[in-house]
């Protein structure tokens, strides 16, 4: 069978994997631990089914060794159809084992059990629908009435099935368990008929007596007639025994439920059910509102509390908040550190619910903080699952605030989604704040590298500049960035894309639109899942180019995220730095980086040796290396000019590699043939004239008056060429013209025009670092330099300039003032 049909055949399956059981993490271990609470030698009739659930629980949780062993249990303890749902689940697990052979196998024994007990039409065999409805009744409200129907179309077909009565009557019971009147006189009826027909059922039995105690009815002889037989056997949590300490605390009889407790602790002292029960008891004891409760009460009560914590390692959420609110009787510190504790713990919004709807309680009637507590209950309300916590805290929010319930959600649903939208990793997630010129210089440097169609960050450069545009108020624009962004990208790459439309659509208050790409980040999310909280590997490779295209002193930040992605995805090669000549041999800006810091490390080695004798003995050798270092880098050079679609990326580290290692000249060389090839090209143009300036710089006092008035006018070219973002061109044309005394007012000019503009606090503190540079070498005004310096070093905001600035500062003598 090909993979397509294969898939389409396992879907078509009715087993624990078509049945839509979707649920958290906390709540599937939950549940296993209630199975695991029914006692291995229970002679249950649901044997085989519990076995098939939970198998199921533990695939989910990704356990699929254990998952097999259960099933096989399953398999060994069912019979002819209602083997169907074993056989499919076993079909399911092989497949997602990435064992195709045993999955067909097991496909097989579906078919051929079909074909042995056919059914009209299409309609499930009975065993499937009463399994389906037996394993529903352990979820959720509206699955435990699908459940009640799912049991009376089995009923349909096989009516003397007695267990499967037993278990409708008892899912609608479940379903109605906070209705404080009990299940109406026609369920009732049923009830009873299903007692009467499985007398033996003690858990029926009990919940029966509950509800005829409900009903107004006297049955405390007939419980503590039951009590004596369940306890035998209350180590089972399908015995009925939590049923019988409820019924007691329903007549507010905790006295007596704690009695039924400690008989069956001398009964069962190793039983981690009954140990759990006995802590319910004493808990309801404890904050019984009769002012009679002891210290030995509230001891024995945190002694069980603490035990049920360590027998239940992975399913003890509630009993540790139960455990909090015992502590806040006595010691509130403890009380308050352990929901602090809880409260930063990472939870599936189920549990975070819950939690809230419990802290909120903690803050109103232990600590009297009202305003408080109605901040978590409006965060469980926000959280968009449907729960008895949700109603709770709407119906607590209704009391404490005097708002109606309309107005309650309302307000839930739109802090639901900013809550959401906070918890995306995106460019508005990630802290990317930076001063509107810095914004300016990134677009329009993003804008020119995109000229390079090759470039394997298109799609995130798209992202990034769609970020920027909406930074700066151009929303338009950076919709359309993102939409193209999102055709360039994939899969899971696409998670930061659609988390920056959400954010885009919620600024333009376009709620639909920023809720549409919330679900397809959950979607992406699931359709790709990642090990425990981490980010996808594409995600912390975005952050990583975000952050180095905007700062420049984060980017060992950057590389550790680089490496945390790699960790993930080592084969992603434009991810490498370190390794980049080996592992992308093609990317010459990498490449050409490398080459620089060989040069750097040389030249740092050179200057360390201190006696003649060690450098006339390497002498030869680091001549040798240099000349080595000269050769690739002119190599570099001849192939950037040999692959002109890919030479915008890489040209300004080439540039930067030939200034460093061959010379300034063979820098300007090559900017003057790289703009030959593109002469319409405004990012060459801006690479040629700081080039250029390089030169300017070089020569200094020595700078001819041609060169010093070509470098200006090409200056002065790419200044109208990058409105937005000449800031830093501007300060360097004035510096060239500064070099010629034939302009030098020109350039003082240019400075006091900039000193008039209403600038951002690093761009005042660069002009004045560089003004202070110009009045002191090239106009030689020392005392009004000083000035400019301190004002410079005054700006609080931290930069290269503030602490060059201060460098300055500190080297000063009285004398040079």
């Amino acid at each position: 069978m090909s993979g397509s049909s294969s898939d389409s055949a396992l879907s078509a399956l009715q087993c624990h994997f078509t049945w839509n059981l979707n649920c958290s993490d906390q709540k599937l271990l939950c549940l296993r631990d209630k199975l695991i609470d029914i006692c291995p030698n229970e002679s249950t009739p649901w044997r085989g089914q519990i076995y098939n659930l939970q198998g199921f629980f533990q695939a989910r949780l990704g356990r699929s060794s254990e998952a097999l062993t259960l099933f096989c249990s399953a398999s060994d303890v069912l019979t002819g159809p209602e083997l169907l749902v074993n056989y499919s689940d076993l079909a399911w697990l092989h497949h997602q084992r990435e064992e195709p052979e045993q999955s067909q196998e097991y496909l097989s024994r579906v078919e051929q059990l079909s074909r042995e007990h056919p059914t009209e039409g299409d309609l499930p065999r009975p065993e499937v629908l009463a399994e389906k409805a037996w394993s529903l009744m352990k979820f959720s409200r509206e699955q435990k009435l699908e459940a009640v129907e799912l049991f009376e179309e089995a009923l349909k077909q096989q009516p003397h099935r007695v267990e499967w009565r037993s278990s409708q009557v008892l899912a609608f019971t479940n379903a109605h368990k906070h209705d404080r009147d009990g299940v109406d006189q026609e369920v009732l009826r049923k009830m009873q008929e299903a007692h009467e027909d499985d007398p033996e059922n003690l858990y029926l039995n009990a919940v029966y007596l509950i509800q005829r105690q409900l009903h107004g009815e006297s049955v405390e002889e007939e419980m503590n007639d039951l009590a004596n037989i369940i306890i035998l056997t209350a180590n089972s949590c399908l015995r009925g025994f939590k049923q019988v300490i409820r019924f007691y605390r329903q007549l507010k009889q905790e006295n007596i439920a704690i009695f039924w407790a400690e008989e069956a602790l001398k009964l069962h002292p190793d039983s981690r059910f009954v140990i759990r029960c006995a802590a319910l008891c004493y808990k309801w004891r404890v904050f019984k509102k009769d002012g009679a409760s002891q210290r030995h009460l509230m001891d024995k009560a945190m002694f069980l509390q603490k035990q049920v914590i360590q027998l239940y390692p992975d399913s003890a959420l509630v009993k540790e908040m139960d455990l909090a609110d015992l502590y806040s009787k006595s010691e509130r510190s403890k009380a308050e550190k352990m929901y602090k504790s809880l409260l930063q713990k990472k939870m599936e919004a189920p549990e975070k619910q819950m939690l809230y709807n419990r802290y909120a309680k903690y803050l109103l009637n232990t600590q009297q903080e009202k305003r408080k507590a109605i901040k978590y209950f409006k965060k469980a309300v926000q959280i968009d699952h449907d729960s008895f916590f949700r109603d709770n805290s709407i119906e607590m929010l209704i009391k404490l605030t005097k708002s109606s319930r309309e107005s309650i959600l309302a307000e839930a649903q739109s802090s639901s989604q900013i809550a959401k939208l906070e918890d995306l990793e995106c460019h508005f997630t990630w802290q990317l704040n930076r001063s509107k010129s810095i914004l300016f210089s990134v677009r329009d440097l993003l804008e020119d590298l995109l000229y390079d169609e090759s470039t394997p960050w298109r799609g995130q450069m798209y992202n990034l500049q769609g970020f920027i545009q909406a930074r700066l108020g151009r929303s338009s624009e950076a919709l359309t960035l993102f939409c193209s962004a999102s055709d360039v990208l994939t899969g899971p790459e696409l998670l930061v894309n659609y988390s920056d439309l959400a954010w885009l659509h919620h600024q333009r208050e376009e709620p639909e639109q920023s809720q549409e790409y919330l679900s397809r980040v959950e979607q992406l999310s699931r359709e790709h899942p990642t090990e425990g909280d981490l980010p996808r590997p594409e995600v912390l490779a975005e952050k990583a180019f975000s952050l180095m295209e905007f700062y420049n002193d984060r980017k060992l930040l950057a590389v550790n995220w680089f490496e945390e992605a790699l960790m993930q995805q080592p084969q992603r090669v434009e991810w490498l730095s370190a390794q980049a000549i080996a592992l992308d041999p093609d990317n010459l800006e990498l490449y050409a980086e490398y080459l620089y810091q060989q040069d750097r490390k040389e030249k740092q080695r050179n200057q360390k040796e201190q006696s003649s004798w060690r450098r006339e003995q390497r002498g030869e050798q680091s001549t040798s290396t240099a000349a080595h270092l000269k050769q690739e880098a002119s190599a570099v050079a001849a192939q950037l000019l040999e692959k002109p679609v890919t030479l915008h990326r890489d040209i300004r580290s080439v540039l930067e590699l030939q200034r460093s290692v061959v010379s300034v000249d063979a820098a300007v060389s090559l900017a003057e043939k790289a703009l030959q090839k593109f002469p319409d090209s405004r990012y060459l143009k801006s690479c040629l004239s700081m080039s250029l300036k390089w030169k300017v710089d070089h020569q200094r006092d020595r700078a001819s008056q041609e060169l010093i008035e070509r470098t200006a006018h090409l200056l002065s070219e790419v200044i109208s060429l990058y409105p937005d973002s000449c800031f830093k061109t501007e300060i360097d044309r004035a510096n060239v013209l500064a070099k010629s005394n034939h302009s030098l007012s020109q350039a003082d000019r240019i400075y006091q025009d900039l000193l008039l503009r209403d600038l951002e606090p690093v761009s005042k503190q660069q002009l004045y670092n560089s003004y202070a540079k110009f009045l002191k070498f090239d106009k030689q005004e020392f005392v009004l330099s000083i000035d400019f310096h301190i004002k410079a070093a005054e700006i609080p905001e931290r930069s290269y300039f503030k602490n060059n600035s201060i460098a300055f500062l500190k080297k000063i003598t009285p004398k040079d003032r």
